[in-house]
Parts: C-alpha cells; sequence; structure tokens
C-alpha cells in the first residue's frame, strides 16, 4: 500500500511488523479480532470507551441498514 493510500484509508500502524493495518467501519462492528494481514498479529479493542463507542456505531450501521433505500 503506498503512502498516499495510507493517508486516505482509516487504519493503523502494526506495532510488530510496521505494516499498515486497514480497518473500515464493518471490521470494527463486527466482534472479532483484528488481524495484520502480513505479520498475523492479532488485536482486540478492550477498553470501555472503544465498547461504547462500537456500541454507538452499531446502532448506526442498524438504523442504516433498516431505512436502505429509503433515505434520499
Amino acid at each position: 500500500m503506498s503512502e498516499n493510500q495510507k493517508n486516505d484509508t482509516p487504519g493503523f500502524t502494526c506495532p510488530n511488523c510496521k505494516s499498515f493495518i486497514p480497518l473500515d467501519i464493518e471490521t470494527l462492528l463486527m466482534d472479532g479480532d483484528i488481524t495484520c494481514p502480513k505479520c498475523r498479529t492479532t488485536f482486540k479493542l478492550d477498553n470501555p470507551p472503544s465498547r461504547d463507542i462500537l456500541e454507538k456505531l452499531k446502532s448506526v450501521d442498524k438504523a442504516l441498514k433498516k431505512n436502505k433505500g429509503k433515505i434520499q
């Protein structure tokens, strides 16, 4: 992934191999782990502020799916 793509793509740098790990909302909404595509190091969002934000994102995602096609 180029440096320019990294700037446009949400994500973070793996502390283990320094590879860029892209993240999207769907990945964050899944309750699974985040895995570095290069070295396979696994990360878990496991602090209370993250859980609160993720629950809010899940609510927004659910509302968007429920109203898909109705929003113009």
